[in-house]
């Protein structure tokens, strides 16, 4: 696993992004494998791989400089073209395009910067990278979040909110598809686990899950991508469901694996007696139940 996250982070940045994102691939399967074993050390060098890809604060120096070059190059060949010809270089548009033409040509040229908007710029990370890392984090996380941690669990869900209100553009749709997929698995994990009596001793809490949801309202109802809406949407109906259902006992508690209410404090009283009165039975000194006086007609 070590060597599948190295080459995956890839730090003395030899391999393209090709290769980079098959060994995503890769980690991806080793963790679907591993399941609820996927914990301790392993879980731990994984997710911090992870979140410092997916982060915004990757830096590549050597991508930068060839990003440096390659740009230098272009520079000076347009330049070179623009003397040859004695005008500027166009991009070949007569003007005399018809209205579907120009439509097809528009949609080309938006598909076209989104994905140029997907390569590395000024040596960041490449928005692809950083979709991966993120998707498999939120695998991760739905596959065993005791495993991962809270620490991690709770930075992998801030950094979702922040890509989500702070990186609007086209083409970085994907990243925020990614992230509000994290936070549905997210929602899905502690469901998992309050259905099957599993105490994470850590949560979301009511506050946290309202801020939550409004910012994926907002989301919802002004993001420039379709599927980011659709998902949003998705997300706080899940996680308006989890709040209901949090409130109600599991079928754990219902059958007696997770202890329940016990004796009152402070009441010789125990819940569990007879339920026509109220489900309580009222206690002597010894803690046995006292007889019960009914009134007979």
């Amino acid at each position: 696993m070590q060597e599948l996250l190295e080459n995956y982070m890839d730090s003395q940045e030899r391999l393209s992004t090709d290769v980079r994102l098959r060994f995503g691939e890769a980690i991806l399967q080793v963790i679907e494998r591993l399941g609820e074993t996927f914990s301790g050390e392993v879980a731990e060098s994984a997710g911090e791989t992870l979140l410092s890809i997916a982060g915004r604060r990757g830096h590549r120096p050597k991508t930068m400089a060839k990003q440096a070059r390659d740009q230098r190059l272009a520079d000076l060949k347009r330049r070179k073209a623009e003397a040859a010809s004695g005008m500027d270089v166009d991009d070949g548009d007569d003007g005399d395009e018809g209205g579907g033409l120009a439509e097809d040509k528009a949609n080309n040229d938006l598909l076209a910067s989104i994905l140029q908007g997907w390569e590395s710029k000024r040596g960041s990370e490449d928005i692809r990278m950083r979709t991966s890392a993120l998707s498999i984090f939120g695998s991760a996380v739905e596959a065993n979040i005791m495993g991962v941690g809270p620490t991690l669990v709770s930075a992998g869900v801030d950094l979702s909110i922040n890509i989500l209100t702070m990186e609007p553009g086209l083409e970085t749709g994907i990243l925020r598809r990614a992230a509000v997929l994290l936070i549905l698995g997210f929602a899905r994990a502690l469901e998992k686990a309050r259905s099957a009596g599993q105490r994470l001793g850590f949560g979301l809490t009511e506050q946290s899950r309202q801020e939550m949801q409004t910012t994926l309202n907002y989301v919802a109802g002004t993001d420039n991508d379709g599927l980011v809406q659709q998902h949003a949407r998705d997300v706080v109906e899940s996680l308006e469901h989890w709040g209901m259902r949090s409130l109600l006992p599991t079928e754990a508690e219902r059958d007696g694996a997770v202890p329940g209410l016990g004796r009152l404090s402070g009441l010789r009283v125990s819940p569990g007696g007879d339920q026509s009165q109220g489900g309580l039975r009222i206690l002597d000194d010894q803690g046995k139940p006292r007889p019960r006086i009914e009134e007979i007609e």
